[in-house]
């Protein structure tokens, strides 16, 4: 597969959970204090089924990562940490867009299991799944 295809993954898979994440898009921006804007993110899952359901909507955007970088960025230790800081921030960025959602609730929990799907996402482009 080809750079170009492997870089269309990526981004695809990127757009994909931003569609997913905050649609319908009927953002309420206004200012808020920093207090009130961290305030407003839960601790756990909201439902049993979150957890799992990031995972796994995250995992095509690792993989697809992996794919692009595995022969650009070695040792796979730094490809790893690449994987899971831009898994990470793009968690942090749904999450952030979510605080202008009044049908979503951004969680803690959600940032760490979007990581982990972006993780695991790495493991099955190394092969190691």
């Amino acid at each position: 597969m080809g750079y170009f295809w492997k870089a269309s993954l990526t981004l695809g898979g990127g757009i994909f959970i931003i569609v997913f994440t905050v649609y319908p898009f009927n953002f309420h921006f206004q200012a808020i204090p920093t207090s009130e804007f961290f305030r407003r993110f839960g601790i756990g899952p909201g439902s049993f089924l979150d957890a799992p359901r990031n995972i796994l909507l995250f995992m095509p955007l690792g993989w697809a990562l992996t794919l692009l970088l595995k022969d650009k960025i070695t040792p796979v230790w730094r490809l790893g940490f690449i994987v899971g800081i831009f898994g990470f921030g793009s968690s942090v960025i749904v999450e952030s867009l979510q605080v202008y959602l009044p049908q979503r609730t951004p969680t803690l929990s959600d940032l760490v299991a979007n990581t982990v799907g972006a993780l695991t996402g790495l493991l099955i482009g190394l092969g190691r799944i």
